[in-house]
């Protein structure tokens, strides 16, 4: 209790000290609407201003909201935070003089998804002029609520994911009747930086022509057929509209150069298509200006890569990556996304009538915390691998330490572990992954099966409505987490507001301990990595153990509990004797016969022999032969090579991740460059972001793989450490890379930032340049 109110006493000081809230505003909402499935609805309110008015907008929202100032775009939020606290965020609007109109849609699920809690929808909002209220929600004059042309019953976008966006246009705005007044809201400040909405124009990549293929039934995907579990979507027969089925039917038939006309548009009759490409990934809002000649039905496809036909593939993530608006009358429409996605690659697609369009674009919604950061080389590959990290860091930092832009947007430990260490590097800061923290601790209790009480949720904030939301190793990558940054900026007040959870964690697993004090028969998906040792985890996974015994000596550094670190000792020493062969660390133990006895299945992974080395249950000393095979025939080309087919080979995360620690803690610079360029070169020119495995079958922009930031920083630029606490940082160029020259902007705090570069002679002599901030020093 003691620690739970240290959490409340800080939250509410936090409020105070940046004044979250409302001077009138009340949340409101349509009465009776509260429970709709997939409610949409638009708040509206005229104002008057005049040439130099300092005119703004507080808000915030249940789910989220996206506000337009006399029709253009102006703000998207709020940022999440833990269900039951709600962000507020104040946007400052520049209005025309005279009359204007604000308008702000807002969204109401009321569906399980990783995304955004499931909550009671409202919109609590007030606009002022000058300081003085001229509208506000629940208080008379001011917003009224209408129904435009955005379709209820429609698929959803992904089993991770709310519900596809479906428009009819024009619309007739219809009032949505009274407004109901809910109990006040507990208010916290937005806290995240607020995000960057540049516009990013795309340029044609080729034409195509469509068909309908009549006779073709489509198999409807898991997100769109429901039936799992608490999943909640619209029956099938109860459908608005189903894009999914539309693209799925619809085949290219041949396909051409795309040219624009000499007004830079793109002519579309029915069943024409144009593919465009933008810079990179980014995350954001696909938009597109469009002229209606005759009725017509536009769709907006897109994804981060293209298909090896050179088209748009809605099937490659599992997820409705499709846009639609049923264009009904002549006439221009600016039309553009109401949620955020991530993509590069956007395809525009007529359907039933002639259209012409401008190159679509995405607004983009990134953080902009990372922008200070910068690395420059003689070797341009590493820069471009360096801005690739950035860029996926900014997508998947916007309001919540997030997976990726698009299927999901969920906030994943585990990842995060590797996330929370980019962010420190390229923002020079702890704050990003304290407030995805506190998602964590200022949450009561989490809503968790009984089966499951104690553990923290491997996703957060969300709906837990499947076994995948519970994971074991994740709670103790968390742990991990917590402490590495406590550690790195002094948060001690955050280890306290953790100790309950913790404690939580630590009780939990105690009752998975065999007889041998190792964990056995772990609930629910014991996650290791996304390569065969994620099928070796039963009865006894070693890689979990060691993970285990990470996490305890962790807490045990936390709150100071020497009785952890012993026992972090004894399941090593359990783990070394049974896992090891004489050459690899086996993955798991199973039963072998009737009375229980249990032994190795013989199975190994090359991610389990990272595990023992990352988590010191394997030394260099210990096991010389192992660490030195690792560091010599395994990386980016063992398969080529032929090495050690008896070891299944690593994925991304965890297996290369872990990797890159192991040869950066022997030193090896030279080899981390190499296999930098290796596993990441690739990405980066693909797609400009950095991916969730090491081919494009996933997302390919991924939070944790932002970390290739750190292995650049330092072991590349040679930062070997930066002690925001006592303001040190430790700089040692590495002598074996080939580089001629080296430079970087290392932030080192909100507002500070490190010069730091190296340049070798013709003599092969290193010249060192530091330029610290006042206060700072160099080892």
């Amino acid at each position: 209790m003691k620690s739970v109110m240290v959490a409340m006493i800080a939250l509410a000081a936090v409020l105070s000290a940046d004044g979250a809230g409302f001077d009138t505003a009340r949340p409101v909402w349509p009465k009776g609407e509260a429970e709709t499935l997939n409610s949409f609805f638009t708040f509206r309110c005229e104002f008057d201003a005049a040439s130099g008015d300092d005119v703004r907008l507080r808000a915030t929202a249940g789910y989220v909201y996206k506000a337009r100032l006399n029709g253009r775009f102006a703000a998207f939020g709020p940022a999440r935070a833990t269900p039951g606290l709600f962000r507020v965020d104040e946007w400052r609007l520049s209005p025309k003089s005279g009359g204007n109109v604000l308008e702000i849609d807002v969204a109401g699920y009321n569906c399980p998804n990783f995304y955004l809690a499931k909550q009671k929808p409202f919109l609590q909002a007030e606009l002022a002029v000058n300081g003085r209220i001229v509208a506000a929600t629940g208080g008379g004059d001011g917003f009224s609520a209408l129904t435009t042309g955005k379709l209820r019953r429609t698929p959803r976008y992904a089993y991770q994911r709310p519900y596809s966006e479906v428009y009819r246009l024009p619309a007739s705005p219809k009032s949505a009747g009274a407004l109901e007044v809910q109990e006040p809201k507990r208010l916290l400040p937005r806290g995240w930086a607020k995000p960057t909405f540049d516009v990013f124009s795309a340029k044609p990549v080729s034409r195509e022509r469509t068909e309908r293929d009549a006779a073709m039934t489509p198999e409807a995907p898991r997100f769109i057929q429901g039936g799992l579990g608490d999943f909640v979507c619209f029956g099938l027969d109860e459908l608005e509209e189903n894009p999914y089925f539309e693209m799925l039917c619809r085949k290219t038939v041949s396909r051409s150069e795309a040219k624009a006309s000499d007004d830079g548009r793109f002519s579309l009759d029915d069943g024409d298509a144009v593919v465009f490409e933008l810079d990179r990934v980014h995350g954001g809002f696909p938009g597109i200006g469009v002229h209606v000649e005759t009725p017509t039905t536009i769709y907006l496809t897109y994804d981060e890569v293209l298909s090896a036909e050179g088209s748009v593939d809605i099937v490659r993530t599992d997820t409705m990556a499709t846009l639609t608006w049923h264009l009904d009358a002549p006439g221009d429409y600016a039309l553009e996304s109401f949620e955020p996605y991530g993509c590069r690659y956007i395809r525009a697609l007529s359907v039933g009538g002639r259209a012409t369009v401008t190159a679509p674009y995405v607004r983009a919604y990134e953080s902009p915390s990372a922008s200070r950061a910068r690395f420059r080389s003689s070797d341009p590959a590493l820069e471009r691998i360096f801005e690739a990290a950035k860029a996926s860091y900014a997508a998947n930092a916007v309001d919540c330490l997030t997976d990726c832009p698009n299927r999901e947007r969920g906030g994943w430990l585990g990842d995060t572990f590797f996330t929370g260490r980019a962010s420190q590097w390229l923002t020079g800061s702890g704050r990003n992954e304290r407030l995805f923290l506190e998602n964590f601790s200022g949450a009561e209790r989490f809503p968790s099966p009984k089966r499951y009480e104690g553990l923290v949720p491997a996703i957060w904030p969300c709906d837990l409505m499947c076994r995948e939301c519970f994971i074991t190793t994740y709670d103790m990558w968390l742990i991990g987490e917590l402490e590495e940054c406590v550690s790195r900026n002094g948060y001690s007040d955050l280890a306290e507001a953790f100790r309950p959870k913790v404690d939580g964690i630590l009780g939990y697993l105690e009752r998975y301990i065999n007889d041998y004090g190792l964990l056995q028969h772990l609930p629910g998906w014991v996650f290791i990595e996304w390569s065969d040792a994620n099928t070796l985890v039963y009865d006894v996974n070693y890689p979990a153990n060691m993970l285990y015994a990470w996490s305890l000596d962790a807490a045990a550094r936390l709150y100071g509990r020497d009785d952890l670190s012993r026992q972090a000792a004894r399941i090593r020493e359990k783990v070394r004797g049974e896992s090891f062969n004489g050459r690899w660390f086996c993955d798991n133990a199973v039963v072998k016969d009737r009375v229980g006895f249990l032994g190795p299945s013989g199975h190994c992974t090359e991610v389990c022999q990272y595990f023992a080395f990352f988590t010191g249950t394997a030394t260099p000393e210990s096991h010389p032969e192992l660490y030195r095979t690792l560091l010599e025939d395994f990386g980016p080309n063992r398969a080529a090579k032929g090495l050690h087919p008896e070891v299944a080979p690593a994925n991304f995360l965890f297996g290369t991740l872990l990797r890159m620690e192991l040869l950066s803690r022997a030193g090896r610079s030279r080899q981390i460059y190499d296999e930098l360029r290796d596993y990441l070169l690739y990405m980066a020119k693909k797609t400009g972001t950095l991916w969730e495995n090491q081919k494009p079958e996933a997302s390919c922009c991924h939070g944790f793989a932002s970390i290739a930031s750190e292995y650049i920083y330092r072991d590349i630029l040679g930062v070997r450490k930066v002690d925001y606490v006592r303001r040190r940082v430790t700089f040692s160029p590495p002598a074996d890379v080939p580089l001629e020259w080296c430079e970087g902007v290392v932030p080192l705090s909100d507002s500070e930032t490190a010069t730091i570069a190296w340049r070798r002679g013709k003599d092969g002599a290193i010249t060192r340049d530091v330029s610290l901030p006042d206060g700072w020093q160099c080892d």
